[in-house]
């Protein structure tokens, strides 16, 4: 697991923009919401919303996309 020590900005490109998703559905006339769980530092195994960093060559949509896929 990677640690605050082991976090390095650098190897980020910047700007650095994230994308997040909201995905809703109803089941059983019962509201639902996706969460995932966190792999990784520094939330690792809580629940969150899909989403993470996009990659400098994709849109918004294929961000979206390959968050929701992975």
């Amino acid at each position: 697991m990677e640690e605050a020590s082991g976090y390095d900005v650098s190897r980020y490109r910047r700007p650095s923009v994230t994308v997040d998703l909201v995905v809703f559905t109803l089941l059983q006339r019962l509201l639902h919401v996706l969460l995932i769980k966190r792999r990784a530092w520094p939330f690792a195994d809580m629940w969150a919303l899909p989403g993470g960093f996009m990659h400098m060559d994709e849109s918004l949509e294929q961000a979206a996309r390959r968050e929701l896929n992975e």
